[in-house]
């Protein structure tokens, strides 16, 4: 347990340097867990403390419509991943929706970024669709079924958490190799 919570901490650290141009984002950890050797951290940027901080780069007001929350949902970076082996962090790893929906992974062995196409079917992630519901910024209309987030009188399909952090574990063994 200590060594997960000095990983995570570790992580956040590399994981702010990493993405600089989005820094002023604020995030949370979902999630870290061990996979085949590596340290997966889930980073996810919330909406909230985001579009209405007016500190945050993604600051929209502080109370924001629903259309301009439905356009951040959607376009704004959501879930951030680290991969980390013995206590260093190898690789951070952002999945973008707009302008297209891609991975921009950063080696932080090599120094090299690249981008590569998303093909999860989904328009927006079941982090950020739980959060739009919890929040409650439709007074108990939007809701999740079934895969879709109901929302601002839109059904919007949402990518799976697991399907994301299985793209993320294949991108992340093809780097490392």
């Amino acid at each position: 347990m200590k060594r997960n919570w000095a990983l995570s901490i570790a992580g956040i650290a590399l994981f702010s340097l990493a993405f600089t141009s989005v820094s002023s984002l604020n995030f949370m950890v979902k999630s870290t867990q061990e996979i085949q050797g590596y340290m997966l951290t889930d980073h996810y940027y919330t909406l909230n403390n985001n579009i209405n901080n007016s500190a945050s780069a993604a600051y929209i007001a502080p109370k924001p419509l629903l259309n301009a929350i439905e356009q951040a949902a959607l376009t704004l970076p959501s879930d951030s991943f680290t991969v980390a082996k013995n206590q260093q962090v190898l690789l951070t790893i952002k999945l973008v929706m707009a302008p297209q929906k891609a991975f921009i992974i950063n080696n932080l062995t090599t120094g090299q970024q690249q981008t590569i196409d998303c093909n999860l079917k989904g328009d927006i992630t079941a982090n950020r669709a739980i959060e739009i519901v919890s929040n409650n910024y439709e007074k108990n209309k939007a809701s999740l079924v079934d895969s879709y987030l109901y929302f601002n009188h839109k059904k919007i399909p949402v990518i799976e958490n697991a399907a994301i952090q299985a793209e993320v574990m294949k991108l992340a063994e093809a780097e490392i190799k």
